[in-house]
């Protein structure tokens, strides 16, 4: 299966519940999937492209790693774009945090989509205004070892509670609530 039937089916499988805003997300970013010709790329920026994100929770699950996105001048979780050598998009996400901020992802925690936001990204860098279709997937970190790394400057682990000191967006706040309360799984399925 390619990567554009394998993203589709795992947003296909998201439950956004009923948050009008991840549904709205999840609807365009299906669209986007099935009537793009080139959903990955980073040059389509009418109606944008599909980029992924990791929420990563430290070993005890009680903080959440944001690292400062120069660029936009605020706090988010890493994440980034669709390269060609990715295997899936589960991959982008883990590759993104990994570049962003070193973090050791635990193997054995199985990563699952938490989930789906389309943003805004402004004119910056000869891109002109596009949207990112972003799937936000939650890791645990094997351990709080962490570095500044790639476009970031600085990476903190923030309490599940303390997000709003950091001006993280709804969309955000939201993806890790969904994340903080899925069950632990206990399986070895994986999504990559």
């Amino acid at each position: 299966m390619d990567l554009r039937a394998k993203t589709a089916e795992l947003v296909s499988a998201f439950d956004p519940g009923d948050d009008p805003e991840s549904e709205q997300s999840h609807r365009q970013i299906l669209h986007l999937l099935r009537h793009s010709p080139a959903p990955f790329s980073r040059a389509n920026y009418d109606p944008g492209h599909i980029t992924a994100s990791a929420l990563v929770f430290s070993p005890d699950r009680s903080q959440i790693l944001l690292v400062w996105h120069e660029g936009l001048g605020r706090w988010l979780q890493p994440g980034g774009h669709v390269e060609a050598a990715d295997r899936s998009i589960v991959a982008t996400a883990a590759r993104e945090a990994w570049e962003e901020t070193a973090v050791e992802l635990d193997a054995a925690t199985p990563p699952e989509l938490a989930g789906v936001s389309v943003h805004p990204i402004p004119a910056a860098r000869g891109e002109p205004l596009h949207r990112h279709h972003d799937l936000v997937f939650r890791f645990l970190a094997s351990d709080h070892c962490i570095r500044a790394q790639a476009e970031v400057s600085r990476v903190v682990w923030s309490s599940i509670d303390s997000l709003g000191e950091y001006g993280v967006d709804e969309a955000l706040t939201r993806s890790v609530a969904r994340a903080a309360s899925m069950a632990t799984p206990t399986t070895s399925r994986t999504l990559q």
